[in-house]
């Protein structure tokens, strides 16, 4: 226990070590959502969806995930996402299903234009950053 009047974590902690999370994301990626109610037109029998809303633009970290196999929970088998996408902590609104557009990555020229979808949202983010499990392939 820490003594009556002290902090047992420095107040200046997190000045200093939120700068050096956001400092190690080179990416910059674009989250929007997908309209998925659209408007359906008697005349030709389709629905028209509109332009999706954007979450976020801005810094991230991507990284691809290797090894692991999938887990099993409740008689399920989850395959482990293919990409981490850790992006700053202010980020709100993502879940399951939003679309993940990679816009710039200093140092990995494969990466720019790769569409991800989020399939993951872990509970265990860290203070400074979310932390989303991303695939190629869109949830069902």
């Amino acid at each position: 226990m820490p003594l009556p009047g002290h902090h047992l974590i420095d107040p200046r902690f997190e000045a200093h070590h939120r700068p050096v999370v956001e400092r190690a994301m080179p990416c910059t990626v674009r989250l929007t959502v997908p309209d998925t109610v659209g408007v359906r037109d008697p005349v030709t029998g389709r629905t028209v969806f509109g332009d999706p809303v954007l979450l976020f633009e801005g810094h991230a970290r991507l990284l691809a995930q290797s090894g692991g196999g999938a887990t099993v929970a409740a008689d399920r088998v989850l395959p482990p996402a293919a990409y981490a996408l850790f992006v700053p902590a202010t980020v709100s609104g993502v879940g399951v299903g939003v679309a993940v557009e990679v816009v710039t990555c200093p140092g990995n020229p494969d990466l720019p234009g790769l569409r991800l979808w989020v399939t993951d949202v872990p509970l265990n983010s860290v203070v400074w950053q979310r932390v989303f499990g991303c695939d190629t392939e869109a949830p069902v």
